[in-house]
């Protein structure tokens, strides 16, 4: 029982609600569409955007070992990063946060500081895209907002 707790809950990686904006919904399942080479390609979001304030610390959802950074963008093209963390339940990728230095490679506790919250707004000026904490769980396809511990709802 003890590893199940553990292991079972995602914690809150922001302290903020989940973004709805003008630039969209950050929920699981949302729809979404981008233009890809002329076409109109639509998907369903696969994370949870949780709103941040730029430069805020980001907490890790859960306990695990940091195994790699990751590029939400080609990295030669774009400043934005995050982290993949694991642990024997999870497989966790994060995106729009600067990574501690040297934190790669090292076991954390759930909401351990694991960086900075990078403001993706940035990258798409003008369309109402509140700076935010993408959070997906890459092991299976499942709706984080079901685990995740105290989250709070913005009203609609």
């Amino acid at each position: 029982m003890r590893d199940r707790h553990r292991f079972g809950t995602l914690k809150n990686p922001t302290g903020l609600p989940v973004r709805v904006d003008r630039g969209g919904n950050g929920h699981f399942g949302s729809r979404r569409s981008l233009w890809r080479d002329g076409e109109l390609y639509r998907y369903n979001h696969k994370g949870q955007d949780n709103e941040c304030v730029p430069g805020q610390d980001v907490r890790a959802p859960i306990y695990g070992k940091v195994q790699r950074i990751a590029y939400p963008h080609d990295p030669s093209k774009s400043p934005y990063s995050g982290l993949i963390i694991e642990n024997p339940v999870y497989t966790i990728k994060m995106l729009y946060l600067a990574p501690l230095k040297d934190i790669v490679g090292k076991y954390i506790e759930a909401l351990e500081v694991i960086g900075q919250a990078q403001d993706i707004s940035l990258k798409y000026p003008g369309s109402g895209v509140t700076p935010h904490i993408h959070t997906e769980i890459v092991s299976i396809s499942m709706d984080p907002d079901l685990y995740m511990e105290g989250q709070t709802l913005k009203p609609t």
